[in-house]
């Protein structure tokens, strides 16, 4: 992997936004940042009609019948208690600067790509002064100005992720039958028995009560087994 030279950070400066004028024959409005320092260098570049007519508002205190946009900005960063911390501008291709405009809130600290007449505009709408810092490149070279990025560190190899633990007991497998006791209850090989059905004969209880008595008329004797030790009669 080759390394890339890091570019050392840029130096800003201080500046104010010194005018918003047309000069004839141009047909836009131009906007003058003046460095607060010496050598108090400037730096022009021309906005769009509605963006100078804004920002010229904003510099001037001119009031309007209804807020205008960048107006309405300020009010809603105001009732959420965000404050501008700076505005910068980073950079330039052609005919058209870029400027980042950064703001600190409840959440933290963030940074927000925008035009620079946006970002001048709110930070002239701002009832405290916010500081207006311009890249030291914009006023030395000529051309374009890349804006400046910090370096970013290599990324470090991903990290295998480790297995997780297993347990030192395999959980029982679905596939294996469940413990079976291991005395099995008695099973019956003899079927259980089947009550019998007495089958005695049926008397004929009319027979015998109506059967015939024998002749003198003494009843039947009946035959009773004796005491032992007693004498029969």
């Amino acid at each position: 992997m080759i390394n890339q030279p890091t570019l050392p950070a840029p130096e800003f400066r201080m500046a104010i936004v010194g005018d918003v004028n047309i000069t004839l024959p141009s047909q836009f409005p131009t906007v003058v940042l003046r460095e607060t320092e010496a050598p108090r260098r400037q730096l022009s570049f021309s906005v769009g009609m509605q963006d100078g007519v804004g920002l010229s508002h904003a510099l001037r205190r001119i009031p309007t019948p209804r807020p205008l946009t960048h107006e309405l900005v300020t009010n809603v960063l105001s009732g959420f208690d965000v404050d501008v911390v700076a505005i910068r501008l980073v950079g330039r291709q052609g005919k058209t600067y870029f400027a980042e405009l950064d703001l600190r809130g409840r959440t933290g600290r963030n940074v927000y790509s925008c035009r620079p007449t946006d970002a001048l505009a709110i930070a002239l709408h701002q009832a405290v002064p916010v500081p207006i810092l311009i890249d030291s490149r914009l006023f030395e070279e000529e051309g374009d100005v890349a804006p400046w990025t910090p370096p970013t560190r290599a990324a470090d190899p991903p990290i295998r992720a480790a297995d997780p633990p297993r347990s030192e007991v395999d959980p029982p497998r679905s596939e294996v039958d469940p413990p079976r006791s291991e005395v099995d209850p008695p099973t019956s090989e003899v079927d259980p028995p089947v009550a019998e059905t007495a089958t005695e004969p049926i008397r004929d209880r009319t027979a015998e009560d109506h059967s015939p008595e024998p002749a003198g008329g003494d009843p039947p004797s009946v035959a009773v087994p004796a005491a032992e030790g007693v004498a029969r009669t």
